[in-house]
C-alpha cells in the first residue's frame, strides 16, 4: 500500500492483509469464520528493497521462503531511494481499464502524455512478503506489535518515515488495485506537530484502518511518478481515492488482534473494525477521535468520511465507487516501508534512518470466510 505524500510512493502501497485467530475470540457474533493462511507448504513470496539485495535474488514465491508467523520485520535502507530494485510491470489494461503514463517534463509539470507501460516502477525501500491467491475471503485478522521508533520525527526538511502495514490487495502488484487493512506510521510527527503545520493536516504517527481503490494511481517520485488514466494518453490523470480512520488508545510493542470483515450482522456494504487484546480480550480505544469501551465500529461505505480529508464515499467527486465483491479474491501482505524525503533537484536522501526503526512482528495469520 502506498499513499499521499509527494515523498511516498502510497502507505501503506504494499498491497497487504494479515489475519488470524481462535475460535474463542471475544469478539462480535458477526465475524466470519477464521482459516490460517501463509503456512508451512504454501508458496510464500518474499521481497528484500534496499542496497545490498539485487532484484534476482528476490523469493517471488516457494515454500522455503521466511513465513510472516515468527518473522519481524524491519526498515531498509536504500540510498539514494533510486538504487531499490524494481518490482512489478505495471500494465496498460491491467486492471481492465487503466493505462499507465508519467510526466512528460519532469518534476512538477504533471502532464501526462508519455506511456509508461511495460516498465518497472522504482519501489520504496522495504520488507515484505505476498501470500498465494485466495478466494471466498470475509475478512482479515492480524495478530501482530507494531513497535518502533524514529528518532526525529518529520520537520518537513526531510526524515524518514516508516509504514508498518497488513493488508488485503487484489492485485498482487502496487497497480491500481482495490485495498483494505491496518497500518501504522512512525516519523510523521504526533498529531500536535501536524497542526502545526501550515496548513496543518491530519497525517501523524498512529495507527490506521484504511480502504482505497486505484491504489498508487500517480505515485513514485517526481518525474518517476505513474500516473493513471481511462484512456490512452494524452488523458487526464485518475485520482488514487483512500479512506482512513485512526486508531488512538493503543500501547506500542503490545500484542493485538486486528480485525476487518463484512459483518454477518450488518451491512453487507460495512466492514467492521475491531481491536482486540493478545489474549483476545475486549480493550477501549478512541476512533476518528469518539470513545469506544470495546474497541469496534462500522464504517458503510457507501456512507462514509475520510478522517484525513473529510472527503464523502457519497460524494462521486471523491469516491468513484467500492464493490464488497472487490475483496473476495486476493492477496495477504505484510510488511514494511521505509520513505525518505528528497531535494527535488538532485534527489538526494535528506536524512538518514535513526532510532530502532520499524519492527512489525507476526504471531499469526488468517483469512475470514
Amino acid at each position: 500500500m502506498r499513499k499521499r505524500f509527494r515523498y511516498q510512493s502510497a502507505i501503506v502501497g504494499l498491497a497487504m492483509l494479515l489475519t488470524f485467530g481462535a475460535a474463542s475470540h471475544a469478539q462480535n457474533s458477526g465475524a466470519p469464520v477464521w482459516t490460517q493462511v501463509m503456512n508451512s507448504g504454501e508458496s510464500v513470496a518474499y521481497y528484500v528493497f534496499d542496497n545490498s539485495t539485487p532484484y534476482s535474488s528476490q523469493d517471488t514465491g516457494s515454500t522455503t521462503s521466511p513465513r510472516p508467523a515468527g518473522h519481524t520485520y524491519g526498515n531498509k535502507s536504500a540510498t539514494p531511494w533510486h538504487q531499490a530494485r524494481n518490482g512489478c510491470l505495471v500494465l496498460d489494461n491491467n486492471p481492465s481499464g487503466i493505462h499507465w503514463g508519467g510526466t512528460s517534463s519532469g518534476y512538477p509539470n504533471y502532464t501526462i502524455t508519455n506511456s509508461m507501460n511495460n516498465t518497472y516502477p522504482i519501489p520504496a525501500p522495504g520488507e515484505y512478503s505476498v501470500s498465494p491467491l485466495y478466494t471466498g475471503m470475509k475478512g482479515l485478522e492480524a495478530l501482530v506489535r507494531f513497535d518502533g521508533s524514529v528518532a526525529n520525527p518529520d520537520t518537513q526538511n526531510g526524515s524518514t518515515r516508516i509504514t508498518e502495514t497488513v493488508y488485503f490487495s487484489d492485485r498482487v502488484c502496487f497497480d491500481a488495485g482495490n485495498e483494505y487493512g491496518f497500518f501504522r506510521w512512525i516519523g510523521m510527527g504526533d498529531a500536535s506537530y501536524r497542526n502545526s503545520l501550515s496548513p496543518p493536516d491530519k497525517f501523524a504517527d498512529g495507527y490506521y484502518f484504511y480502504y482505497s481503490v486505484r491504489t498508487n494511481c500517480g505515485t513514485g517520485y517526481q518525474d518517476q511518478r505513474y500516473f493513471c488514466t481511462a484512456s490512452t494518453l494524452p488523458a487526464t490523470a485518475l485520482s488514487a481515492p483512500f479512506v482512513g480512520h485512526r486508531i488512538d488508545g493503543l500501547t506500542d510493542g503490545a500484542l493485538y488482534y486486528f480485525h476487518a470483515y463484512i459483518p454477518s450482522n450488518g451491512s453487507s456494504t460495512a466492514f467492521r473494525l475491531e481491536v482486540l487484546d493478545g489474549s483476545a480480550g475486549t480493550i477501549s480505544c478512541t476512533i476518528d477521535g469518539v470513545y469506544k469501551s470495546t474497541c469496534n465500529a462500522d464504517f458503510d461505505t457507501t456512507n462514509d468520511v475520510d478522517y484525513f480529508t473529510g472527503g464523502h464515499t457519497n460524494d462521486s467527486s471523491f469516491w468513484p465507487g467500492w464493490s464488497m465483491s472487490n475483496i473476495d479474491t486476493g492477496y495477504v501482505m505484510v510488511g514494511t516501508q521505509t520513505l525518505y524525503d528528497y531535494d527535488p533537484t538532485y534527489h538526494t536522501v535528506s536524512a538518514s534512518p535513526s532510532g530502532s526503526g520499524a519492527q512489525l512482528e507476526v504471531s499469526a495469520i488468517k483469512v475470514g470466510k
